[in-house]
């Protein structure tokens, strides 16, 4: 597993603006076939590999996940690092979304089947506005554990009401050239919001969280 905690320091001492980002392979050691039955958009693949990238660039190695299904993803390519991803067509309530998907479950993933659906999830926050891959404007099939998992993860997101755990970065592709993604780096907690999650049973959280920066 990539140590978060490099990744962490890399993202903290290099912010530029423009960016060339490598494909390395898989983050977790490859990917679930995932087929996609509806979707606003059309995807670059059906079936598709869904999961993390392993990425690198001037910060480090780091891992990211796919924003938009209709471009592949390229071995290298150029990126604007951005806080409005895809300017050409605005996620707009979508970033609240995927800001509770990466606060509620990100901390859980750490496998490949766990990555894939987390990728599905993502989709889904992106592409539609329920809980479930099985039904909706985006609509997506994988193994039925992976689409257990995606789901459970989306009920997460819908029900969570925590702290920003984690600090999100978006890439843009130059020229929609090649897939925009999103990296995530965890937030420091300070004491009292330490004190909070254990209060609200959230302790378990804070472990696994500390763990992928071990």
């Amino acid at each position: 597993m990539l140590a978060a905690a490099a990744l962490a320091l890399g993202l903290a001492g290099h912010r530029a603006d423009a960016v060339t980002l490598n494909h390395l392979g898989a983050g977790y050691g490859g990917y679930e076939k995932v087929t996609i039955q509806a979707s606003p958009a059309t995807p670059a693949f059906n079936p598709v590999g869904a999961g993390a990238f392993k990425m690198s660039g001037p910060m480090g190695v780091f891992l990211a996940y796919c924003l938009d299904l209709s471009v592949s993803l390229k071995k290298s390519h150029g990126y604007t690092e951005t806080a409005t991803p895809w300017s050409f067509n605005p996620l707009g309530g979508a970033l609240a979304r995927i800001q509770a998907l990466f606060d509620s479950s990100y901390a859980e993933v750490d496998t490949r089947r766990e990555s894939a659906a987390f990728q599905m999830s993502l989709w889904n926050a992106i592409y539609d506005t329920d809980t479930t891959v099985g039904a909706g404007s985006f609509k997506a099939s994988s193994s039925n554990a992976v689409n257990s998992l995606a789901d459970s993860f989306l009920a997460s997101a819908a029900a969570y009401t925590g702290p920003k755990l984690y600090s999100l970065t978006f890439y843009e592709a130059d020229r929609r050239g090649s897939q925009s993604l999103v990296t995530a780096t965890p937030v420091p907690l300070p004491a009292g919001g330490l004190l909070l999650l254990s209060a609200l049973g959230l302790g378990g959280l804070v472990a696994r969280r500390a763990r992928r920066g071990a």
